[in-house]
Order: structure tokens, then C-alpha cells, then sequence
């Protein structure tokens, strides 16, 4: 729960925009505070910063996790995030208004960086000292981590907005607080047992495998399992570790991680939390700040914790499937709600409050809090393989920001150009378009630790067999020349 405290802090970064741009951008300069005006591109780079510097942060944090550790990889991430929140709150402090943008920018790409960095490691982190039947729960644990610190930066900008008193650089104080208290938390937890076998320190591995699963277990069987995977994944230089992803049984999970990322982002679920405020208001929502502040917080905290019951129940492809088809049907109703606000609200004084937009948000948070929020993160470090799980974490994890950032910052020119209602419908399609690419492509991992799915691609990908449906112990699998199709798996202990 420790390392989820990161996963918190890149909820308070994904949430501050939203939540502290009216107050930014209606700071009176006659007092001394400086500003950022609402139509200056400063004011769009506000939101656009975060998914840019996170794009660098993730590669960087997966070569320092693979060669120094995963605790000490989620412990340095904690310095950006010191540096980039002090800087924010010291911004307003600088004289000229250019000082301002300049080291407020500044803090914003130092923040989203650190954004990057941890949402790289936490997810390894989890998914290495977590148990195989409980490795789902805790790795939704983290996406929950997210949205409260969401629903947290969402309350305190709520309160920004009603008192004069509490501006956003109080806000960004009370970030840099939780960034002292989980670097002096993090001191004292213990590094993955994983890592510490594959860096040749059995005897500290299994100590820390019997703290974690507590005197009483029988860690064995589970440390056997380390080992006899390791003895498959020798030490590996950089060129070594480039040289794998010729083998299908790398590139292949890796993909699937990518589709993963690419679908994450195309759902637009960061124009939703970056902007959640000026699209209730464009959508003509009474007092648009408190709604999104409900939408985007409550909703997401309790139907992520809806998520984190379940993914070890029913599955991780049940409710990545559920989640693309109420997404898609939530695109489409939002964009029939800029429709009726664009043909009869403009002409209407009197028409200021649209109950469907609300339900169209609000069914799209709760959507994408149960499936494609946590699972994505979740599935990443379940597939990739072990010998290559730092660089391509960092791939994966930079794809993932890279197509955040141009979303972020294409979404308001691409809806000008097509109008609202088809920019909300371009999501819909991708949403149902992922929908194939979960039930054809993705296999099943519930319940199935990570080396048990490491061998799965290493049996399946291996292959020479062409158009042939091969059935074994392990699943079922079409193979087409160098075309692998995993329909679905399942491993038995034997």
C-alpha cells in the first residue's frame, strides 16, 4: 500500500489542472498573483506539459528499476515530484510574469516526469511482491490510488474556488506534504523479491518472501518457481536484451501491452479528467466545477474499488469487454448532448442545465474506472516477460504518455474542426474497435502467476506448426506462419 501512495500522487497531478484552472486563470494581478489566461497557449501547455514530460519519465525509470532496483527506482521518482511542486508553489513568488510561467511550466514538466516515472514502477512493483490469486486485486489497488488522489486535488480546488484564501499554490503545498511522508514510508519497505534473485541474492530473496507472505506460509514452491525461471533468463547486457524481441515470445506480449496503452488513451478518458470542468460548461451545466468535481472523483473512486473486487473474480477480458461497450455508448450519447446543445441551447438563454450530459460523463467515468483504467497497467506487468521487463515497461509506458500528450493537445483543434459531437464519437469507434482486440488477442491471466504466464508465450510463440489449431494442457492457440492468436488459456498445476 506503500508504493500506491506513488499511484496517489499521479492522481494529484492528473486532477490539478482541472481543479485549479478557474482559479489560475481568474487570480487578480492588481493583488500580486500572477495568472494564466484562459486564452493564452500557456494556459492549453497547462494540460499538455504532464503527458510530455511523463513520455520521458518512463523510459528513464525503467533502465533505473532493471539496474538499481524497484524500491529505489519508486524512491528517486519521488525527487522530480519534490522538485517539480515546490517549484509550483513558489512560482507566484517570482516578480515578472514571465519568471512565473516560466518555473510554474517548469514544475508542471517535472510533475508529469515524475508521472511517467511512477506509473512505470508501481505497477512492477506491486506485481512483483503480490501472490498469484491476489495479484489482480493488489495491482487494481494502485489504479484506485490514482483516483483518489483525483477526487482529493478535486475537493481542494473546489474549495480554491469558494475561498479567496486558499489559492493554487496552497493546493500544490499540500502535494508536495504527501510527496515528504511517502518518501520517508517508502525507507522502510523491502525490495521485490524478484529483483533480488535475479541480481544473484537468493538468501535476501527468500527473507523477503517469507515477510511478505508471513512465517507461517509455505513460501517454497513460490521461490522454486523464481528460480527455475531464472535459470531460462541468464544476465543480459543492453544489445542482449535488444536482440530478444526477435523471439516472438517477447514482441508478441509486448504488442499486446502497446494495444493495451493505445486503447487506454483512445477511450479519452485524460481530455475527460485534464478538462472535465470546461466540457460541463461548454455542455451548458449549472455550476460546472462542483459537477466535475463529483464526476470525475467520487465516481471514479468508487467504481475503481468496484474494479479491484472484481478483476480477480470474474477476469480481466469480462470486464475490459463490458468497459469497451458502455464507453462506446457513453462516446456516443455525450456527443448527442453537444448536438442538442448546439442546435437548441445557444438559441435558448434559459437552457443551462443538460442532465445528459451528466449520465454520459458519469457512465464514462464509471466505465473506464472498472475496466481500462487499472486492468491496462495491471496486464503490462503480467505480460512482459522478466529479461525484458524494465525497457519494456519503458516502451509501453512512454507509448501510453506519448498518446496522452497528442490527445491532450489535438483534442481541442480536432473538435473545432468536426465539431464536439464527432470528436466524442471518434472515441466511441476505438472503443468498439477494441472490443475484437480483447476477445481474439488478449489471453487470460487471473489467477496465474508471472512466471506460469511467461511460460505460456514461451510455449505458444515457439511453434513452427502453420494453420494449425493446437490444443494442449496450456490453451488453445491459431498459428499463422509468424501470426500467433491466443484465444484463451488455461494452466493447470500439475
Amino acid at each position: 500500500m506503500t508504493a500506491c501512495l506513488g499511484s496517489m500522487l499521479n492522481g494529484f497531478v492528473l486532477g490539478y489542472s482541472s481543479a485549479t484552472l478557474v482559479d489560475l486563470n481568474n487570480t487578480n494581478p492588481e493583488t500580486g498573483e500572477h495568472r494564466l489566461a484562459s486564452d493564452s497557449a500557456y494556459s492549453s501547455l497547462f494540460g499538455a506539459f504532464v503527458p510530455v514530460g511523463a513520455l520521458v519519465g518512463g523510459p528513464v525509470a525503467g533502465w533505473m528499476s532493471d539496474r538499481f532496483g524497484r524500491k529505489i527506482g519508486i524512491m528517486v521518482g519521488g525527487i522530480p515530484y519534490t522538485l517539480g511542486w515546490l517549484f509550483i508553489s513558489c512560482a507566484n513568488a517570482v516578480p515578472s510574469q514571465g519568471g512565473f510561467i516560466a518555473l510554474f511550466e517548469l514544475g508542471r514538466i517535472l510533475t508529469g516526469f515524475a508521472a511517467g516515472w511512477m506509473s512505470l514502477c508501481v505497477p512492477v512493483y506491486v506485481s512483483e511482491i503480490s501472490t498469484a490469486k491476489l495479484k489482480g486485486l493488489f495491482g487494481a489497488c494502485q489504479q484506485l490510488f490514482v483516483t483518489l488522489g483525483i477526487f482529493f486535488v478535486e475537493i481542494l480546488g473546489t474549495i480554491s474556488s469558494y475561498r479567496p484564501d486558499f489559492k493554487y499554490y496552497h493546493v500544490s503545498l499540500v502535494a508536495l506534504a504527501i510527496v515528504l511522508v511517502f518518501e520517508a514510508l517508502m525507507l522502510i519497505t523491502k525490495e521485490t523479491p524478484r529483483w533480488l534473485m535475479s541480481h544473484n541474492k537468493p538468501d535476501v530473496a527468500k527473507d523477503v518472501l517469507r515477510f511478505l507472505r508471513g512465517p507461517a506460509c509455505n513460501i517454497d514452491k513460490e521461490l522454486n518457481g523464481m528460480v527455475e525461471a531464472l535459470k531460462k533468463q541468464p544476465q543480459l547486457t543492453f544489445g542482449q536484451t535488444l536482440q530478444e524481441f526477435r523471439h516472438r515470445a517477447v514482441y508478441f506480449p509486448v504488442l499486446l501491452a502497446l494495444g493495451l496503452a493505445f486503447f487506454q488513451q483512445f477511450s479519452g478518458i485524460n481530455t475527460a479528467i485534464f478538462y472535465a470542468t470546461p466540457i460541463f460548461s461548454e455542455a451548458q451545466v449549472s455550476n460546472p466545477t462542483l459537477v466535475a468535481s463529483f464526476a470525475v472523483g467520487a465516481v471514479q473512486v468508487v467504481f475503481t474499488l468496484v474494479s479491484v473486487l472484481l478483476v480477480d473474480l470474474t477476469g480481466r477480458k469480462v470486464l475490459l469487454v463490458i468497459g469497451s461497450v458502455v464507453l462506446s455508448l457513453s462516446g456516443v450519447m455525450i456527443g448527442v448532448e453537444f448536438i442538442l446543445g448546439h442546435f437548441y441551447c445557444h438559441s435558448n438563454s434559459a437552457c443551462r442545465f443538460s442532465p445528459l450530459a451528466i449520465v454520459g460523463l458519469i457512465f464514462y467515468i464509471m466505465a473506464f474506472s472498472i475496466a481500462w483504467g487499472a486492468i491496462p497497467w495491471l496486464m503490462m506487468s503480467e505480460l512482459i516477460p522478466q529479461r525484458v521487463r524494465g525497457i519494456s515497461s519503458g516502451i509501453v509506458t512512454a507509448f501510453n504518455w506519448s498518446l496522452a500528450a497528442i490527445i491532450t493537445g489535438a483534442f481541442k483543434p480536432y473538435s473545432n474542426a468536426v465539431r464536439p459531437w464527432f470528436a466524442w464519437w471518434t472515441f466511441a469507434v476505438f472503443m468498439a474497435l477494441s472490443i475484437p482486440f480483447v476477445l481474439l488477442l488478449l489471453p487470460e491471466t487471473k489467477g496465474h502467476s508471472l512466471e506460469e504466464i511467461e511460460e505460456l508465450f514461451e510455449r505458444h510463440h515457439n511453434t513452427k506448426e502453420k494453420e494449425k489449431l493446437v490444443e494442449s494442457n496450456y490453451g488453445y492457440v491459431l498459428s499463422s506462419g509468424h501470426m500467433v492468436i491466443v484465444w484463451s488459456f488455461k494452466y493447470e498445476n500439475r
